[in-house]
């Protein structure tokens, strides 16, 4: 390290650091995803057992009339371990606003608590669920939604930085905002989804299940 060097630049250099790629947490399906997106391939399971391990909810799922999008959230199948749920379809319903607060998507949220009242009454516990959103508002809101509602436990909601070092069995992701359209004082709020730090985060939280609710557009 030379005198101009500072610690932090010599430590950040990548002949001076090691990225881990041994993990202990997620089943193969999420594994997958995080080394498409984040880890170019380099990450394995650290066992068998974290590689083929998947949902397993304490009341078994019967069959009902249900929209396909939730029967594949119950899913216990591999394939099924992660999963987009497309707004886009949903139009003006379910387009984000700017409230007073900041940005949130009532129509993302509302779906969010549907999947978690299935979860809950399928005996998955709350302490094995988080629920992430990449905007505070968004995350008030759907914390609201978790407190005012009797059906649900003390479900862990909050921002993808506070999940930093946590893992979840099921995590659920809001990704809030449905436009590709900016206006200038959009440009830095639309940057947290664009931050890869938060984006491997958000995506490497979940042990067996990952559904993100969003528009791909």
């Amino acid at each position: 390290m030379g005198m101009t060097e500072t610690l932090f630049s010599w430590l950040d250099s990548p002949q001076n650091t090691q990225r881990l790629t041994v993990q202990y947490r997620m089943n193969k399906a999420i594994m997958a995803l995080a080394n498409e997106v984040c880890y170019d391939g380099q990450l394995e399971a650290g066992s068998p057992e974290v590689e083929e391990g998947t949902m397993r909810l304490r009341i078994a799922v019967v069959e009902e009339r249900r929209e396909a999008w939730i029967n594949r959230a119950l899913s216990p199948a591999m394939e099924d371990s992660v999963l987009w749920i497309s707004t886009e379809a949903l139009k003006q319903k379910g387009f984000h606003v700017k409230e007073s607060a900041g940005i949130v998507n009532r129509c993302e949220a509302a779906m969010v608590q549907t999947l978690l009242r299935e979860l809950q009454k399928h005996g998955l516990p709350a302490r094995e669920i988080g629920v992430m959103a990449p905007y505070r508002a968004q995350v008030n809101l759907l914390a609201q939604m978790v407190i005012h509602d009797s059906d649900l436990g003390q479900i862990e909601v909050n921002t993808v930085d506070q999940f930093q070092g946590q893992d979840k069995e099921v995590v659920i992701y809001s990704c809030v905002r449905s436009s590709a359209e900016s206006t200038e004082s959009d440009v830095e709020a639309k940057g947290i989804l664009e931050d890869h730090r938060r984006l491997t985060v958000a995506i490497t939280r979940a042990k067996h299940k990952l559904v993100i609710f969003g528009n791909p557009q």
